[in-house]
């Protein structure tokens, strides 16, 4: 749905046809949960913020002004719900056990605090173009694209972990195309386990996967097997 249809489909809702509104939430729900699902630190749900965000955009929606970027204001309105949680967690995660999350959590919320009106336009920009293809070509672009994440656990329970960055579409060695590429800063506690995972998408062209670190004092490298050990599966019942 473009911009023109979304101003339309708001101005119908403003006058008193509330049921409109969902044809709003289902043009920006997953783009905005995508969004969110990079910034949400433990315990916080995308599907959560995104809710209450067009739940108070809704009430809001006198505010908006027609032919400005809708999904703008509405990453706004997201982004301070988001922060507000994450001021509620830090506070909770000031604590000792708790650091490897406090530390996350605040480079999460600066990460999300940035302002992503050039990113919004340059993304509806790309949109569009899309749109203008066959749904052929539209495949095979994003096809193309292939999307790779790293989970980082504060212990050695998969539950617990996060995203800490994330690539697309690089070669190998190509450690700083993008700031997503690097964690925050963490300090790893010598002997302890922690549960660490890669999850990638393949789409087209040749595959390659490496994860590396920095050792305090030293170079980048691919993280040596020798600190690395298959995570074992637990039958029911079994103990940890």
């Amino acid at each position: 749905m473009t911009e023109l249809l979304i101003d339309r489909t708001i101005a119908r809702v403003k006058a008193g046809c509330v049921e409109d509104y969902a044809a709003v939430v289902g043009a920006y729900y997953e783009r905005l949960r995508a969004t969110l699902a990079t910034y949400c630190p433990p315990r916080v749900e995308a599907d959560e913020i995104a809710h209450l965000a067009f739940v108070e955009a809704y009430r809001q929606l006198a505010r908006y002004t027609p032919g400005t970027n809708f999904f703008a204001w509405l990453c706004a309105i997201a982004r301070h719900r988001l922060m507000t949680e994450c001021e509620a967690l830090r506070r909770q995660a000031r604590n000792r056990d708790n650091y490897f999350q406090y530390v996350l959590i605040e480079r999460l919320q600066v990460a999300a605090q940035r302002d992503t009106a050039f990113d919004d336009a340059r993304l509806q920009f790309l949109e569009e173009c899309l749109l203008a293809l066959s749904p052929e070509a539209r495949s095979l672009i994003e096809g193309r694209y292939d999307d790779c994440r790293l989970f980082l656990s504060p212990d050695e329970n998969p539950e617990n972990r996060v995203p800490i960055a994330w690539a697309n579409g690089t070669v190998p060695d190509e450690w700083t195309k993008s700031l997503s590429q690097q964690s925050p800063s963490l300090t790893l506690t010598a002997g302890k386990q922690y549960y660490l995972d890669v999850l990638r998408k393949s789409g087209t062209g040749p595959d390659h996967l490496a994860v590396a670190w920095q050792p305090p004092g030293g170079q980048r490298e691919v993280i040596p097997g020798k600190f690395l050990s298959p995570f074992k599966v637990q039958s029911k019942g079994e103990k940890r």
